[in-house]
């Protein structure tokens, strides 16, 4: 049988808030837009896996925002959508979209970005503690190049449920739009493999059978 571990990189108990410098995130799943240069924010809970938020924040006068999780359990799919213009320099915009109760997962993880217009950079992350907006595990991220498609990060993951997903956009950029994902594709277990291959076996006889009958 085989053993799944995955190593917690901190465990903190009795803590609702994480902190980010001078982000503070909240204690349930959701949408934070945080303005860097006027230390303004929005929150916006998740509803049936869907965050929104249009409207203004700090220094970017046109903010749309949806965060969702397209599917749960140990293959989550996050999608994040951004679209932003900015009315002053010196300033970035950080957005996060989180969510909780995923796994076991056993496979591979995608996080990838497409970009209509930038600059925009895109951070995944894990937390084994289960906490919204979680930052224990990183798998990676990377600046995306304008008016592409970016794979930023890829690798292995071993997660035992519950887990949660973090997805992290920064603009900085003065007009932004973008779409950025996390996928996890579960690999199935020897078991499951060899089930599949003798479904497939069976399913040939079967065919072979029905032609020489024909």
């Amino acid at each position: 049988m085989k053993i799944r571990c995955l190593i917690l990189v901190a465990v903190v108990a009795g803590i609702t808030t994480v902190n980010q410098g001078a982000v503070v995130f909240p204690s349930a799943s959701g949408l934070v837009v945080y303005d860097s240069s006027t230390d303004t924010s929005q929150f916006i809970p998740t509803t049936s896996g869907i965050s929104y938020f249009a409207g203004s924040v700090g220094n970017y006068s046109v903010v749309i925002t949806t965060g969702q999780t397209v599917n749960g359990g140990p293959d989550p799919i996050l999608s994040l959508n951004v679209a932003a213009t900015r009315n002053a320099g010196g300033t970035s915009l950080l957005i996060f979209y989180s969510d909780i109760g995923f796994g076991p997962s056993f496979g591979t993880y995608s996080l990838s970005t497409f970009l209509a217009s930038g600059p925009l950079s895109s951070f995944a992350f894990l937390s084994p503690l289960n906490t919204p907006f979680g930052q224990d595990v990183s798998l990676g991220g990377s600046a995306d190049a304008q008016a592409s498609v970016t794979v930023n990060a890829s690798g292995p993951i071993n997660a035992g449920a519950p887990f949660s997903l973090t997805i992290e956009d920064i603009v900085t950029g003065n007009v932004v739009s973008a779409n950025t994902e996390l996928t996890v594709v579960p690999v199935p277990e020897p078991g499951e493999i060899a089930l599949m291959s003798l479904g497939g076996v069976f399913m040939c006889i079967i065919l072979l059978r029905r032609k020489l009958a024909a």
